[in-house]
């Protein structure tokens, strides 16, 4: 946003400050309704000041502004009195969907492994005679 883009709405530096910060506290409630109305009235006075000394409208607000400080500074000295938690739930999901396909394989390939090693021992344990009888290598208990 340049500085000239304010004055073609008709707003001037002080009401562009005001809206930056107005943005800036949203959520906050009374305190950031009560600091935004306090702010207006230190920059009024301000700039009245300024034009006391003799400047012009413009230079007198930004000179207030200066003074005052960037809306984010002013904001974040804030007091907070309520404990505002914000997640964010992409690492959660990437996390969720890497442990998913982490354990899908695992467990398909646990699968194949148990397959390919099943076959040699079937071999062994199941023998057949040259008939094509299978005959049990297990001894049967009591017989």
């Amino acid at each position: 946003m340049t500085a000239a883009l304010p004055h073609d709405r008709g707003q001037g530096l002080v009401d562009t400050y005001l809206d930056e910060m107005f943005e800036l506290l949203a959520g906050t409630g009374a305190e950031g309704r009560r600091l935004l109305a306090e702010t207006e009235d230190h920059l009024t006075e301000a700039v009245a000041e300024g034009r006391a000394r003799g400047l012009d409208a413009e230079a007198a607000e930004r000179d207030a502004i200066n003074r005052f400080g960037a809306p984010a500074v002013v904001v974040r000295r804030l007091p907070t009195t309520r404990i505002v938690v914000r997640l964010d739930l992409r690492p959660l999901l990437v996390g969720a969907w890497a442990f998913t396909g982490t354990f899908l394989t695992w467990y398909g390939l646990s699968g194949a492994l148990t397959w390919l090693l099943s076959w040699p021992w079937t071999r062994l344990l199941i023998a057949t005679d040259r008939f094509g009888s299978t005959i049990c290598a297990i001894p049967r208990p009591g017989g």
